[in-house]
């Protein structure tokens, strides 16, 4: 009651809320590479502008994934429909669906204001968007964006404790999500049923309802022969490797053009990091794509593709031994990032997978996390002690938390969700902090 009457005043209360919000998302100090703690803000300035540099130049082999084949790929329809220019329509329909308060880019622009101001700048926004589908050439202003650092928990001493998150421009962001919309139109037929994320018709319990099916039997002393493998991507959308990619749209059909599109939305990138508010630095990068932009999710799905491919690849030629469910052979499920591998007891089968992960990782960018990732053993497995060796993982115990949830080898009950319901009620009790209305922004700016 009192957040309703004081929250958007000018209040000790208001000053206050923002205070502790803008504390806890101000960098003061962090860690640098070798461990040392540094205080000194100048130096964290820096440590914080080499870091992100370096994250998102990384040297990468331009290795091409040619050891695999991509069975699904795009019919002469559906190229046509992905190269064709975009009317007035379409963008002015994206704009007008756009979220209207969104954080902005560099530019300041919200889509409120286009969406407000439409019969003054609509036609000179949709000149600018046409432009670069006419001319393939985006000006460096447009691709400037902004990067800010949400923190993952919330006490958090070294920079990769951060998530980096894109805050493109307007015209940018309208550009993106028109490639973006004719991408959805076409990746349910190309994706493979292992990927659960971001495809239309694909839903994230899919993903769960599967994996505790295929997790049930691992403590059976009679059944419990499969292993699995939690995997964790090593700075998955900072990493991937953009002529990875590119290589992966090319093997699916799309179109040159299409493809020359994405390349120029990803290479015309130039970062601000957002430090305590302020940006800092601006520079290009060669790898990853943009947690924020809305053809990211699309693109590292096509990348992730590039694993299924190598593990049907794997599997199809008699190599690995994999469990199944309802008859159905399953080798591993993906969510985005999230992934998880399922193993029968079989040494030659983990070296294999072992040698996948690793050849995927030399092609895409994405490598195995090893400290973050985990293997469960089944308790019929005899090999346990030498499969975290091979898999250069250690071992651990259910249950664990996948996408959310508690995966269990029996059935779920309402305790082994306790801990989730201490997160959503400590979340809905920090709102009085987090969120700020826009009659209170108007009353910060005001002040």
């Amino acid at each position: 009651q009192f957040w309703l009457s004081q929250g958007d005043t000018n209040s000790r209360f208001f000053h206050a809320a923002i205070k502790a919000r803008r504390m806890l998302n101000s960098i003061r100090k962090c860690k640098n590479d070798q461990g040392d703690l540094i205080e000194d803000l100048d130096q964290v300035k820096s440590h914080t502008l080499l870091y992100f540099q370096k994250l998102l130049n990384q040297d990468r082999l331009l290795t091409h994934p040619t050891q695999f084949e991509i069975s699904k790929t795009l019919n002469e329809n559906d190229q046509q429909s992905l190269s064709r220019g975009f009317s007035v329509e379409e963008i002015k329909q994206v704009v007008m669906d756009s979220p209207k308060l969104k954080s902005p880019g560099p530019d300041g622009f919200t889509a409120e204001f286009f969406q407000s101001c439409w019969d003054i700048v609509g036609k000179d926004l949709c000149d600018a968007i046409q432009y670069f589908f006419t001319t393939g050439r985006l000006l460096k202003q447009v691709g400037a964006t902004f990067i800010t650092l949400i923190p993952k928990d919330s006490c958090v001493d070294s920079l990769d404790q951060f998530r980096p998150i894109s805050l493109c421009n307007f015209i940018y962001k309208v550009i993106s999500k028109l490639l973006a919309g004719r991408m959805n139109r076409v990746l349910d037929k190309l994706i493979s049923p292992h990927q659960m994320a971001f495809i239309k018709g694909r839903k994230i319990q899919d993903s769960i309802f599967l994996a505790n099916d295929l997790l049930k039997n691992i403590h059976s002393k009679s059944r419990g022969n499969i292993s699995v493998l939690k995997a964790d991507l090593r700075k998955a959308f900072d990493s991937v490797h953009r002529p990875f990619i590119y290589s992966m749209m090319q093997k699916m059909g799309f179109p040159t053009l299409f493809i020359d599109w994405i390349k120029t939305c990803l290479e015309a990138a130039k970062f601000s990091i957002l430090f305590n508010g302020s940006p800092l630095g601006f520079f290009g990068s060669s790898n990853g794509i943009r947690q924020g932009d809305p053809l990211s999710p699309y693109l590292f799905v096509i990348a992730m593709e590039g694993f299924s491919a190598m593990m049907k690849d794997t599997w199809s030629r008699g190599q690995i031994k994999v469990p199944s469910a309802n008859g159905v052979s399953i080798s591993h499920i993906l969510f985005a990032d999230d992934l998880i591998i399922f193993m029968k007891d079989d040494l030659g089968t983990i070296r294999k997978i072992a040698d996948v992960i690793s050849q995927f990782g030399e092609v895409s960018g994405l490598h195995l996390n090893c400290e973050k990732s985990k293997v469960y053993v089944g308790a019929k497995v005899s090999n346990r002690r030498v499969i975290p060796d091979i898999l250069g993982v250690h071992e651990n115990a259910l249950p664990v938390r996948y996408l959310g949830l508690p995966l269990f080898s029996k059935s779920l009950k309402a305790a082994h969700c306790q801990n989730l319901v201490e997160k959503v009620r400590k979340k809905i009790s920090s709102w009085n902090t987090r969120l700020l209305s826009k009659t209170g922004r108007l009353e910060l700016i005001r002040c």
